[in-house]
């Protein structure tokens, strides 16, 4: 069937195919299968890689950017919602400490302005998951599984504002903990496959931006400062979020991942 060879540098990855001397052959299916991004027609003639037949070379290069790859932007543009909400929110709602309060607080029912704060979760929830697409692409493992369960764990909480009753009140506590496990899980889980591709400053990071999130969120129950300790967990996994994104926009991904 051939071979297929993956050339990587910084900025741009090249996937080329090299056709063996069956050119048409029924197996010649599993190439788009198992690499999307690579175009067979029905004719069996591949028409993204290079196809060699007969000591002739036609010269054919895979798109560097497939189209799964724009959905890392959710990545970028569901945290910078969500993060934007709660810094309006809590600049304008008089009273409100950002240090000592909760971000929930800012979406309570019957607080003014709550509509800031929902739209933000919405748009961290709908976002996330859809950068989750191209985080499986690009990174293996169950990373991308957690990216999304935190996206849904999140519009969860919007969907059951606290001050509504005390049993809606204990079931968005129990979404935001799943929110918050699985955001500082995402980077954890990611850095055992960066580290496997030779990324270790990134595996380092990772997991320390992991490590850091789950620190803060779980210092929130403790006390004093819950809003501060709140905010600089959720922040530092929301930049990971981000700046993963803009990796994988760049075209970024591992070596084992399936592109």
């Amino acid at each position: 069937m051939g071979s297929m060879l993956d050339l990587e540098e910084p900025d741009i990855r090249l996937r080329l195919y090299i056709t063996g001397d069956t050119l048409i052959h029924d197996q010649l299916a599993e190439i788009p299968r198992r690499y999307p991004d690579i175009d067979l027609p029905p004719s069996g003639r591949p028409t993204n890689g290079v196809a060699a037949q007969a000591g002739m070379m036609e010269p054919m290069i895979a798109d560097p950017s497939p189209a799964w790859r724009g959905s890392a932007w959710g990545g970028i543009a569901g945290p910078g919602v969500f993060v934007a909400a709660w810094l309006v929110g809590g600049a304008i709602r008089r009273g409100y400490s950002p240090i000592d309060d909760a971000i929930s607080q800012l979406a309570a029912v019957g607080t003014p302005g709550r509509s800031l704060m929902t739209a933000g979760f919405v748009g961290f929830g709908v976002g996330v998951p859809i950068y989750a697409m191209a985080l499986r692409r690009s990174v293996p493992g169950p990373a991308w599984g957690t990216a999304v369960a935190t996206g849904l764990a999140t519009l969860g909480v919007a969907a059951v504002p606290l001050g509504a009753s005390s049993t809606t009140d204990t079931a968005h506590a129990g979404l935001a903990a799943l929110a918050y496990v699985a955001l500082a899980a995402t980077p954890l889980l990611a850095a055992g496959p960066l580290r496997a591709s030779g990324r270790r400053p990134a595996a380092a990071a990772s997991v320390a931006t992991g490590v850091t999130t789950a620190l803060c969120l779980a210092a929130t129950t403790l006390g004093p400062a819950h809003g501060l300790l709140q905010r600089a967990g959720l922040t530092l996994g929301d930049a990971w979020l981000a700046a993963s994104a803009a990796w994988m926009l760049r075209g970024g991904r591992t070596a084992q991942s399936v592109s």
